[in-house]
């Protein structure tokens, strides 16, 4: 008896993946004594004959719709590696018509192929306990006579089944029907469309509404303004300069400390060299989610399609997620223009407030299969490459590291003067602060694209909130809050940057915005933060946010104070001379630092454009804190306002070095 079931597990074990069940059902099976060992083979034998039959039409299929033998053996050889099936890899190489093909199995099988699906005759009003991907290949409908009837995306084994039970029974024909993989999953997607949306706008809310922006303004918060606004004239009215010098101390500590984390990251800096990708031929490709929100972005539809399909990633593994408003008509009329590759495709999001982009990333997530998930924006030109060298990364770490921060370039640089400036951000964020943070284990306030996440890991985190304009460093602390660690990446994605005024400052004031609710949301449990990240993270995360803030905020009073400064001194206080010289050594140290750690971290520029940079950050800051102040009155008034950046292609021909 032993050495029968051995022999027919080592039969089965070469059979093909449709015979596993089938092998599992006669292992455990209780043969009879007297069953002859031959005669068990030769059952085995003949079921293995008949399923390669079954096999056969899969491949005469290909052949009959003009797929060439060459196309099925390398899609047979790529299969190997990223572990999809025959039809998907031929379909993601665009050398078979998806619609063509599943039509034709609907006509050698004998049923019904449908294009459309009424979600509402769907036969659930559970949400799926997974994700809706298109991992789902089979739902049930109920008809005009209330029977039930099967959609399905068969493959090869579920044909097989199929065949077996029409074969079995002749009238189960009737009650099923083929349809697209897409067709299926926009039907769940229609049915549970509602449910989604009102789910991803609370569930941060509902689990965790201490981390939530959805109240600006605490009661906890609301006494401490009250307070600070009462006490403030009346300690100003009994001691006014005793005061003043205190909130100037106060005020100087924590600009200093902000400008001295910019100093560490400058003499700390060292060039990141790009991860080498790990030797992973003996592992299956994971399948990468990329999500895209867009809203009124038709103009740079098509700069976004191309730099998406040249991603270096084998295309039956990579998703691609267009997610759209649902009357965003200019915007999904252009994709479809595009003709898009089979593995990308268009989410409508419901109408619901917030209207904003973390609500329309939340909303989606469900529906992404992959294990890692990339956010790009409208504007974004990914290095092809980007993908690879996260994997690698990811491959390399343990499940603590739950997202990589690849850096940003702008591209234009060149086309005004407000691009420029922002281009000296850039590099001083990406290539300097944010990598530095990275190495000394701090929370990473992270930037809004080009984010790589593991999966489980955004999922167990709530996500974005739906109501913080900057979800990006809202996440990057939270990450920090729930164990998890954030790092970088060397491979850059390309962007344009505002060039006028009126482009740059909207943008300028969400950003504030969102670093102001960030502050507030993370400062509510201040003792459990301190807590959780340690002090030596929670002081960091302070310094990193407060100098975010106040910086700016504090800009233009501090030029004020100095001119004041500088008209008492010449009445020979030491006192003011004192605080006045203080003051300017800070201020000077502020922006050399800013230009040092910039420069340091751009690729080489002749001297005087530097110097240029030089001078005009002295403006440039003055604009920085009138962006800022904005912000503090809408952040009373406007909390959750997304004030869009209109993009268009980029027209900038610089020549940049991608891998710096």
């Amino acid at each position: 008896m032993d050495k029968t079931i051995a022999e027919m597990s080592r039969l089965l074990a070469q059979d093909i993946s449709a015979l596993h069940q089938a092998a599992a059902r006669l292992a455990a099976a209780a043969l009879p004594p007297d069953m002859a060992f031959t005669s068990i083979v030769a059952r085995i034998r003949a079921r293995r004959s008949e399923l390669k039959s079954k096999k056969s039409l899969g491949f005469s299929r290909l052949l009959d719709l003009g797929v060439s033998k060459q196309d099925i053996t390398f899609a047979l050889t790529q299969t190997k590696s990223t572990g999809a099936s025959l039809v998907q890899e031929l379909i993601a190489a665009k050398r078979l018509d998806p619609e063509i093909y599943y039509r034709r199995m609907a006509l050698d099988l004998g049923i019904e192929f449908v294009t459309t699906i009424d979600a509402t005759k769907i036969l659930t009003d559970m949400m799926p306990s997974k994700a809706i991907t298109s991992q789902i290949s089979q739902l049930f409908c109920r008809n005009h006579m209330g029977v039930a009837i099967l959609h399905t995306t068969p493959d090869y084994r579920s044909e097989s089944e199929l065949i077996d039970l029409m074969e079995r029974e002749p009238e189960s024909r009737d009650r099923i029907k083929i349809a697209l993989p897409t067709t299926i999953v926009e039907a769940m997607s229609a049915r549970f469309a509602a449910n989604s949306v009102a789910k991803s706008i609370a569930i941060l809310n509902d689990e965790q509404p201490a981390l939530s922006a959805k109240q600006t303004f605490t009661p906890y918060h609301a006494f401490i303004c009250g307070a600070g606004i009462v006490a403030l004239p009346v300690a100003l009215t009994f001691a006014f300069w005793n005061v003043l010098l205190f909130l100037h101390v106060i005020a100087s500590l924590l600009f200093g400390s902000s400008v001295l984390l910019r100093l560490m990251a400058f003499w700390t800096f060292k060039k990141i060299d790009s991860e080498l990708c790990v030797d992973n031929n003996h592992r299956t490709v994971p399948l990468y989610s990329v999500i895209v929100a867009l809203h009124d972005e038709a103009p740079i539809v098509a700069q976004l399609v191309t730099a998406l399909s040249a991603l270096e990633w084998p295309k039956s593994r990579l998703q691609v997620l267009y997610v759209c408003e649902d009357d965003d008509n200019s915007t999904i009329a252009a994709l479809h223009a595009q003709k898009l590759p089979p593995t990308h495709r268009i989410i409508r999001v419901p109408f619901a407030l917030p209207r904003t982009k973390p609500k329309a990333l939340t909303y989606a997530l469900p529906q992404c299969a992959g294990e890692f998930v990339v956010i790009y924006d409208a504007e974004d030109r990914p290095h092809p490459a980007q993908l690879k060298e996260a994997w690698a990364r990811f491959s390399n770490e343990d499940k603590t590291l739950a997202c990589l921060q690849a850096p940003l370039v702008i591209s234009n640089g060149r086309q005004s003067w407000w691009s420029r400036l922002f281009a000296f951000e850039y590099a001083a964020h990406f290539y300097g602060l944010l990598p530095y943070l990275a190495r000394i284990g701090a929370p990473l306030p992270l930037g809004g694209t080009s984010n790589h996440f593991r999966r489980e890991a955004l999922v167990k985190s709530f996500a974005w909130d739906p109501y913080n304009v900057t979800e990006d460093a809202d996440l990057g602390i939270r990450f920090s809050r729930l164990g998890y660690r954030c790092g970088v990446i060397t491979k850059p994605t390309l962007e344009d940057a505002p060039t006028e005024f009126k482009v740059w400052l909207p943008q300028r004031t969400r950003w504030q915005k969102g670093w102001m609710q960030t502050f507030l949301v993370h400062n509510r449990q201040s003792k459990q933060l301190f807590k959780v990240l340690g002090p030596r993270r929670y002081i960091i995360f302070q310094i990193i946010l407060v100098g975010f803030i106040l910086s700016p905020l504090l800009y233009v009073i501090s030029v004020f104070e100095l001119s004041a400064l500088m008209f008492l001194s010449s009445k020979d206080n030491l006192e003011i001379d004192l605080i006045l010289f203080l003051d300017v050594a800070l201020f000077v140290c502020g922006h050399v630092g800013f230009y040092c750690l910039a420069t340091r971290c751009e690729a080489k520029k002749p001297l005087a454009e530097h110097l240029k940079m030089l001078l005009s950050l002295p403006v440039y800051w003055i604009f920085l804190s009138r962006a800022a102040w904005r912000a503090v009155w809408q952040l009373i008034f406007k909390p959750h306002l997304w004030e869009k950046t209109p993009h268009l292609p980029s027209v900038s021909s610089e020549a940049l070095d991608l891998a710096r």
